[in-house]
């Protein structure tokens, strides 16, 4: 099989993590990632190859011009990066799940001059067998439900994984398939929008950070705000208003995860019109204010 793997190039130094975890940093940027996971001896569990986290320049690059040997899926935390599937490119920004099937053309990349964080899972066993059946689906890129804690459940199995208790094959399979699942589920939903609302969540995500109106919306659509509306709801089960508020406490609770920015400034950024606004949406969305939210995640990644 042929791949090219670029930072193997440059000088790494090493962090041991425990059994089977390490760190390092090069030219490229950083990696925290599991080595290669032993099979389970039971074999029904979900399992892994490998996973970790990336914090990569624009010398990273991976290419895997026959195709890999088990899918892949990457979780954008921050800047962006570029997935050519079959010569088909996808732009990999935060708040969205690439999915890369096995035994497909792939490469992915950071851009000239960029900074791309994000996580990845190699899914092996019953769990790639699971990701075979949403490979027909052909939906790559996708958005993160609202409200789903990926970072933190993906940081748990990696903990985990160093920890090895005496139950690790039992709870990484059920976090594992828990996670997969919510995957599953948003690939194949995603796949039955049609390009109508794929249009319309395209436009709010490229303007939820000001007033998306409607009008503007309608307008840019060459349909009116009532057809819109009831489209856009018969096709995603949403009315427009209500995804955008969706997306904008789903950036929020990045923000408030895996940045200290204050509440007013996270408000301000992710379009609320006031902080009390926010709150207030927030609470009602999470069952607890901004602050306790930070406060029972934690800063995983700074």
């Amino acid at each position: 099989m042929k791949k090219q793997i670029l930072f193997l190039k440059f000088k790494i130094n090493f962090l041991i993590f425990g059994d089977g975890m390490y760190s390092s940093d090069g030219e490229y940027g950083k990696v925290r990632l599991t080595t290669l996971m032993p099979p389970m001896q039971n074999m029904k569990m979900f399992t892994v190859c490998n996973m970790g986290w990336h914090q990569c320049n624009e010398l990273y690059h991976m290419d895997w011009s026959d195709g890999m040997a088990v899918h892949l899926l990457m979780f954008t935390v921050k800047g962006q990066g570029i997935l050519r599937i079959d010569g088909k490119e996808y732009v990999l920004k935060p708040g969205t799940i690439a999915f890369a099937p096995r035994h497909r053309k792939v490469s992915y990349f950071t851009p000239s001059g960029g900074m791309w964080e994000f996580y990845w899972i190699h899914p092996d066993g019953i769990a790639g067998e699971f990701l075979d059946e949403l490979a027909a689906y052909n939906n790559f890129l996708i958005s993160f439900n609202p409200g789903y804690p990926y970072f933190s459940k993906i940081e748990e199995m990696i903990s985990l994984y160093g920890q090895r208790p005496a139950d690790f094959e039992l709870q990484f399979s059920a976090r594992l398939c828990e996670l997969l699942h919510d995957v599953a589920y948003s690939i194949s939903r995603g796949a039955q929008i049609k390009s109508f609302s794929r249009k319309v969540i395209e436009l709010i995500e490229q303007n939820f950070t000001g007033e998306v109106s409607l009008e503007e919306l309608a307008k840019r659509l060459f349909v009116s705000k009532e057809c819109l509306i009831r489209t856009f709801k018969k096709e995603t089960g949403q009315t427009p208003h209500q995804y955008l508020i969706e997306y904008r406490l789903m950036i929020a609770s990045q923000l408030l995860t895996y940045s200290e920015q204050g509440v007013e400034e996270i408000a301000e950024k992710t379009g609320f019109s006031s902080s009390s606004h926010f709150i207030s949406r927030f609470r009602k969305k999470f069952g607890c204010t901004p602050l306790r939210y930070r406060e029972q995640v934690g800063i995983i990644c700074r």
